[in-house]
């Protein structure tokens, strides 16, 4: 999409073939979107996959947001072609609404728009904290 920046970094990583791919340690990775928005995640390893132009980052990812949102789960998906994702396994958090868990999260960036939208499913809990939201 235009006008994101995404920059990956790790402490190692060892490249990959076309029948593998190339693996890293204490992955990290900064999403500037063109609204202004920023996303940092964080694991303690990832793997890209560039035939599949795919990254996966396993292991306490922690997914941060400009507006407040955090995210813990053990593993996501995401393109490298563009701001788009997902984790099979569930998730939980907090946000300027109070703490969540959900089954698992799927995220995409909506053309034109410069934010981002996640999508939280399968058994979806809130804590509603109205003290939260006055912030």
């Amino acid at each position: 999409t235009k006008g994101e920046e995404i920059i990956v970094t790790a402490d190692s990583a060892r490249p990959g073939s076309n029948a593998t791919p190339g693996d890293a340690d204490n992955l990290n990775a900064r999403l500037k979107l063109a609204g202004g928005q920023l996303i940092t995640l964080r694991s303690d390893a990832g793997s890209l996959n560039l035939v599949g132009d795919t990254a996966t980052f396993q292991g306490n990812v922690r997914i941060e947001t400009s507006t407040g949102l955090v995210v813990l789960t053990e593993k996501m998906n995401t393109l490298l072609d563009g701001i788009k994702g997902n984790t099979p396994g569930t998730v939980t958090g907090s946000g300027p609404m109070g703490d969540f868990t959900a089954g698992n999260m799927e995220f995409s960036a909506k053309s034109g728009e410069g934010d981002v939208h996640m999508l939280f499913k399968n058994g979806v809990k809130l804590i509603y904290d109205p003290k939260q939201s006055e912030r």
